[in-house]
């Protein structure tokens, strides 16, 4: 009885320190930045018209909203927080 009581706490601190913490404002953050990293690379191989330039500004104004809580964020801290999108 208190091999398999030690057993399922031993899993089970296993299982929760495997977990990575979502932060789902800093997933949407990720999000933001991919979504305008693709529209400007859309934008490099021709003209640009109002219309792109537009939803351009539009990406860029998003990003910076839903980022800015993590402006002065450490590298390794932002690291940790993105594994947790994945």
């Amino acid at each position: 009885m208190k091999k398999s009581t030690f057993l399922v706490g031993v899993l089970s601190l296993v299982v929760l320190s495997s977990c990575k913490e979502k932060d789902q404002r800093f997933c949407d953050c990720l999000n933001a930045g991919e979504e305008l990293n693709a529209f400007s690379s859309k934008m490099m191989t021709g003209e640009v018209t109002k219309e792109q330039d537009a939803k351009l500004q539009q990406l860029m104004r998003k990003k910076a909203q839903v980022c800015a809580p993590y402006q002065k964020m450490k590298g390794p801290e932002m690291l940790k927080k993105k594994e947790g999108c994945e």
